[in-house]
């Protein structure tokens, strides 16, 4: 691992900032323990796709040489994307899972706090186990490797985020459907729909 892997691991620690808006032990320990989960969980992922393969090679590797044909909503984003740093500042194939885990778990911090916020404005007192949803493998595994996912779920967060107040955050809901928009467009139809309906 170089620099690169190491940065993204301190900057998915750096997503407890916006994690939790009381810092109390309980929500320290389950920032703690989700990330380490996280952090395991792409480990986990990264030793599997050395026998088994998976689509994370086609985004780091790019032997169909997508990125040569140019920039391209969907797959053809994030190929460009990772080929581009990879041309730029270079880095190993565990690099990219780290930036992918860090992306990854800000989605996963995000609705740490989207608990947090929706529990205080009920004025009632979040039960411990709600967290527990967090550790859920589907999300853990899903957003933890180089792919479209850990993005999407990303900004789906962002989205879930904003929708608790339109009016303060309507930039977070437009970043979050602007990279919608490059990774899946047919999902940013779904939030823009979804916004629409709220706002109503």
């Amino acid at each position: 691992m170089t620099l690169l892997g190491i940065v993204s691991i301190i900057l998915g620690l750096f997503s407890a900032k916006f994690a939790m808006i009381q810092r109390t032990r309980l929500q320290v320990y389950a920032f703690a323990v989700l990330y380490v989960a996280h952090l395991a969980a792409t480990l986990v992922y990264f030793g599997y796709v050395q026998s088994q393969g998976g689509d994370s090679e086609l985004y780091y590797f790019d032997e169909l040489d997508f990125y040569n044909r140019g920039f391209a909503l969907g797959t053809g984003v994030l190929i460009y994307f990772v080929q581009t740093l990879k041309l730029w500042i270079g880095g190993s194939y565990l690099d990219y899972f780290m930036m992918f885990h860090a992306i990854g778990f800000c989605g996963v911090a995000l609705l740490m706090r989207v608990f947090e916020e929706i529990y205080l404005s009920m004025g009632t007192e979040r039960p411990p186990y709600i967290l527990l949803l967090l550790l859920l493998p589907s999300i853990q595994f899903w957003t933890c490797a180089i792919g479209k996912d850990a993005p999407l779920f990303t900004a789906v967060s962002l989205c879930l985020w904003a929708a608790i107040n339109l009016r303060r955050r309507y930039w977070a809901l437009a970043f979050a459907i602007g990279l919608m928009v490059l990774i899946r467009p047919h999902i940013a139809l779904v939030a823009v729909m979804a916004s629409a309906l709220a706002l109503l």
